[in-house]
């Protein structure tokens, strides 16, 4: 009886690690802090490639240095994309992603920033209220799979909700079983000999 309690206690506690895990990584895309974002252009490859979501973190300008790669809104052009050739085509809410290469400080502070594969710098310099965010990783091709979920359905179900909902059921079959005792060990003592058949 003992043993059973601190397998419940053991159990209770990863469950609540689990849940904490879940809510620290999953609140900051809730408030906004963080977010993803899925790469357009070449610019910055080869870090990052077109189909590749990055996701970017709220950020203090004054605490942005050079070399760190930001998200913003061009200035004047607050719906713009920069392209690898540099030229800018239009489209609504689009931040680029681009390296610091140098800071200017004064009244307002102001980033000059450069895609990594671009030959020159941008040609223009960002204002602070313009930064959005600093990028914390990326995932390479992840930002294909909302475009391929709208085209097919099914690319959802097997990839995210099938595998889910199976690992659901199998943590739901093993807390049923260990609920218990008796069934419990005659389970651990077929596995026990199973196993001892396997091994010989």
């Amino acid at each position: 009886m003992k043993n059973m309690k601190e397998k419940d206690i053991l159990q209770a506690t990863i469950i609540l690690l689990i849940a904490i895990f879940l809510v620290k990584t999953l609140i900051p895309f809730y408030t906004g802090s963080m977010m993803p974002l899925i790469v357009l252009s070449g610019s910055m490859t080869p870090m990052m490639l077109p189909g590749d979501m990055i996701i970017e973190k709220s950020v203090d300008p004054s605490e942005l240095k050079v070399g760190d790669v930001i998200a913003f809104h061009p200035p004047g052009r607050e719906n713009t994309v920069a392209t690898k050739d540099s030229a800018v085509v239009t489209k609504e809410n689009t931040l680029v992603t681009h390296r610091i290469i140098s800071l200017e400080e004064g009244k307002e502070r102001r980033f000059q920033t450069k895609g990594d594969a671009n030959n020159a710098q941008d040609d223009f310099k960002v204002p602070a209220p313009n930064i959005k965010g600093k990028l914390i990783f990326v995932i390479p091709f992840a930002g294909y799979l909302p475009d391929a979920v709208k085209k097919n359905k099914n690319i959802l179900l097997f990839t995210v909700i099938l595998p889910a909902g199976l690992i659901i059921l199998d943590e739901i079959r093993t807390m049923l079983l260990y609920s218990n005792p008796a069934k419990a060990r005659k389970v651990e003592k077929e596995q026990k000999k199973l196993l001892g058949e396997l091994l010989m």
